[in-house]
């Protein structure tokens, strides 16, 4: 078992917030219902004048500023990246990569937050770290993957149980 170190807070290497897809399902409901709105208006658009094409006034999608575990959470709760020109899936995750996928994401949902530590599997923690290595790029713009990656390894990694002194190990 190993236990990883962490501050909320993250930033990519210029120093600027990252930020990701809302994870909040009405913002994204909302956003859904109001592209499918303005795609039916469009139609009936079209079809009253005889135009094919009808530009679309299409809403931004829902954005939050994350924070390191957001970003983890995010990463893994959404299954592969790797997928064709037209966004499917290419390949399937194993069943094995799906319950390393959901311990990373619920060891992130319940951290040990007086200590700021996160307890974590060896072979989760390996398998976050791989993907982010193969996948990162595709989930994330620029340096955050390689910073996801520097969070998950080095002095950031600590062995055995912590004691319960106030000291971390």
């Amino acid at each position: 078992m190993k236990w990883i170190k962490y501050t909320d807070e993250i930033e990519d290497a210029a120093g600027n917030p990252i930020v990701i897809p809302s994870m909040d399902r009405k913002a994204n409901r909302a956003w859904e219902d109001a592209i499918q709105k303005e795609r039916s208006k469009a139609v009936r658009i079209a079809q009253e004048s005889g135009v094919a094409d009808i530009p679309m006034d299409l809403p931004p999608r829902p954005f939050t500023t994350a924070t390191f575990r957001d970003c983890l959470i995010y990463f893994h709760n959404n299954g592969t990246w790797t997928r064709d020109e037209n966004g499917a899936v290419t390949q399937q995750r194993t069943v094995e990569e799906q319950d390393w996928d959901l311990q990373i994401v619920r060891a992130m949902q319940n951290p040990d937050v007086e200590r700021s530590l996160i307890k974590l599997d060896d072979q989760a923690l390996e398998w976050s770290l791989d993907c982010l290595k193969d996948e990162g790029i595709k989930a994330f713009r620029g340096t955050v993957p390689a910073i996801l990656r520097e969070r998950l390894s080095g002095d950031n990694v600590l062995e055995g149980e912590p004691t319960h002194g106030g000291q971390n190990f």
